[in-house]
Order: C-alpha cells, then sequence, then structure tokens
C-alpha cells in the first residue's frame, strides 16, 4: 500500500524548528501557496472537549459535519457551483450515523441542500489526497493555534 505522510509527524518536525529552517516550513508555505493558487476553500470546524463533563463524541462529531455540509453548501450557493464532502474514514457503521442528518436534509420532502451531489463519503487518506492536506493543516496549522488560544484562556 501507499504510505501515508501523517499530521502529526509534520508538526512535531515544525515544532523541533521553532527559527524556520526545516524542510517541513518550506513544505508548509509551499502547501498553502498551491491552495491559494487554485483558490482552495478548506472548511473545519473546532470543537474542545469540555473538562470534567461528560462528552458524547458521536452526536458532537454529527452535528460538526452537518454544520460543516451547511457551510459548503453555503459556499457552493455562492459560486453556482456544486460538490462533494470526502470524510477521513471511521467505520462504516459510525459513517452512516454521522451522515443521516445531512440525508434527511438531501432527500427530504425538498432538498434543503441542492449544491451538495450527495451525503459526505469516505474515504482513507493515504489514498485521497485532499484528505492527506486536511491532515496536514489541521495538525500543522489548526492544532497548534487552537491550543495556543485555549492555553491562554
Amino acid at each position: 500500500g501507499q504510505e501515508e505522510d501523517k499530521g502529526s509527524e509534520l508538526r512535531a518536525v515544525l515544532r523541533r524548528d521553532p527559527v524556520g529552517r526545516a524542510p517541513a516550513h518550506q513544505f508548509l508555505d509551499e502547501l498553502l501557496g498551491l491552495l491559494r493558487r487554485f483558490d482552495v476553500q478548506v472548511f473545519g470546524q473546532v470543537t474542545p472537549k469540555p473538562v470534567g463533563a461528560e462528552f458524547d463524541g458521536k452526536a458532537v462529531y454529527a452535528s460538526m459535519l452537518f454544520a460543516l455540509a451547511r457551510s459548503f453548501h453555503g459556499s457552493l450557493e455562492q459560486r453556482l457551483a456544486e460538490g462533494l464532502m470526502v470524510g477521513d474514514f471511521r467505520e462504516a457503521r459510525l459513517n452512516s450515523l454521522m451522515t443521516q442528518a445531512i440525508a434527511r436534509s438531501k432527500f427530504g420532502d425538498r432538498d434543503a441542500l441542492p449544491r451538495l451531489l450527495d451525503v459526505p463519503v469516505f474515504g482513507h487518506s493515504e489514498s485521497h489526497a485532499g484528505l492527506q492536506v486536511a491532515d496536514w493543516l489541521a495538525s500543522a496549522l489548526m492544532l497548534p493555534m487552537v491550543s495556543h488560544r485555549h492555553a491562554h484562556e
């Protein structure tokens, strides 16, 4: 199979070289340049787990996925375009559970998300470039920013 470059490994290299001389910094800079060049929009949502409280991961993940679908649909609407969401595969039963609200909105009495071609599909990041890029961005940029923000609140 294909070998995957994990976002956590990229983040570790970046942390060991805060000055910015490691090739990983140039890689990330060129990746961001490529995304800008092709006018790529990245959608994400961060929901920290509550400290000392119960956390229903399935409910939170499902509601976040629905919120992302609505945001993505809004962007597609502005561009008069259609699109498809690809998520990181977890397990078949869980993936199906996570997309139920989107499926109801899409295939109910009226299509509330007509710009989405289907409910989100799921793949493995070692075989989907988009998922690999999302992992790098989440690990190398988003996680450090969110961690810094919450450490100072």
